[in-house]
């Protein structure tokens, strides 16, 4: 599979996979579908396997910049995180997986270099809200994002809960994670009757962020 995902991976952006990375593929496929790495001794990096489509993930501390790639190395959905809650999940997350990783992998790519990486995804949303059509029933015709969203549902829950992000891991309503409080937020948000799911469009707009937003009055619950 990761030797696989590497040739993919070059094929997208040839300097994607430099020569010491292919030694460590047969490796990485024993472990896991994620990798990790630090970019210029500054920026964590994480790339991961969701379906076909290859996630990519990066952060300087202050943000987190989120790309989702189909196969064909099209851009499918994006998103720039600024809550300090997700961005030190993140944070916490790729370092703990750059400790775990039993050797340092060295990853370079257009969607890990954060300053492009924001640029793309901005002209991403710029063009998907002027040309993304919006059917009678209020949701959008794109189904790659669709996909990648059902795909990724249990991935994209923030640590220590289990209803923030994008879908939800509780096994039923009265079950919240490590985070109580904040969780319990988040179930609110996600039984809100007029909420509009990660990635997806509802009263003429499009949420590309990665988690749910609703009615002013449920946040005010």
């Amino acid at each position: 599979m990761w030797s696989v995902f590497f040739v993919f991976l070059s094929y997208l952006d040839r300097n994607v996979v430099r020569g010491d990375l292919l030694s460590h593929a047969l490796d990485a496929e024993k472990e896991s579908k994620e990798m990790f790495s630090m970019i210029n001794g500054t920026f964590c990096a994480k790339v991961s396997l969701i379906g076909e489509n290859v996630l990519y993930q990066v952060s300087d501390g202050a943000e987190v910049v989120r790309t989702v790639v189909s196969p064909a190395g099209r851009l499918v959905n994006c998103s720039v995180v600024v809550n300090q809650m997700e961005v030190k999940s993140f944070v916490y997350e790729c370092r703990l997986g750059l400790k775990e990783q039993r050797a340092g992998q060295r990853l370079e790519a257009r969607f890990l270099r954060m300053y492009e990486a924001k640029v793309m995804c901005r002209e991403f949303r710029e063009r998907s809200e002027r040309s993304s059509p919006v059917g009678v029933d209020g949701r959008s015709a794109g189904k790659e994002q669709e996909k990648a969203l059902k795909r990724s549902k249990r991935g994209f829950t923030y640590p220590g809960t289990l209803w923030c992000g994008a879908g939800n891991m509780a096994d039923n309503y009265n079950q919240l994670g490590e985070f109580a409080e904040t969780d319990s937020c988040c179930r609110v948000h996600d039984h809100c009757p007029h909420v509009i799911h990660a990635f997806s469009s509802n009263y003429g707009y499009t949420n590309f962020k990665w988690h749910s937003i609703c009615h002013c009055d449920c946040d005010n619950e």
